[in-house]
């Protein structure tokens, strides 16, 4: 054990022993945003918006939605009623897209709302799907 670094473990005077066994520290989150946030994706719960695809950040009140915006399929279905038709599930999507919006523009904590969806846009105060690149 010639060398002090043999003692402690290190591989050499390079390496740092705290990183290999504390973690990064977390950046600081705002608890009134984590809360927001918290609620928000409980609302889009409450609508039955399938949240896999959906990320959900709130920064200083601002809202952030980006990603797939569906509707979840909530009905059991046959093997027929499956290929549902394309303007009933847009007309679905459509109107919780209107009702999620409104939420939470109601909400007093939010500051701003801002969306990428990537197959739905704003067009005209409507929603509008989009294809799919």
């Amino acid at each position: 054990m010639d060398s002090p670094h043999a003692l402690r473990g290190d591989l050499g005077p390079d390496s740092s022993l705290d990183s290999r066994i504390f973690p990064a520290p977390i950046p600081f989150v705002n608890q009134e945003d984590f809360r927001l946030q918290r609620l928000i994706e409980a609302l889009l719960i409450r609508n039955y918006v399938d949240t896999r695809k959906l990320d959900v950040q709130v920064i200083s009140g601002n809202v952030y939605l980006d990603g797939l915006f569906e509707v979840a399929n909530t009905q059991i279905t046959s093997r027929e009623e499956e290929q549902r038709d394309v303007i009933e599930t847009h007309h679905e999507a459509r109107r919780a897209l209107l009702q999620v919006e409104q939420q939470i523009r109601a909400m007093s904590e939010v500051n701003g709302l801002y969306f990428n969806f990537r197959n739905w846009t704003k067009a005209g105060g409507g929603w509008v799907p989009t294809k799919i690149h």
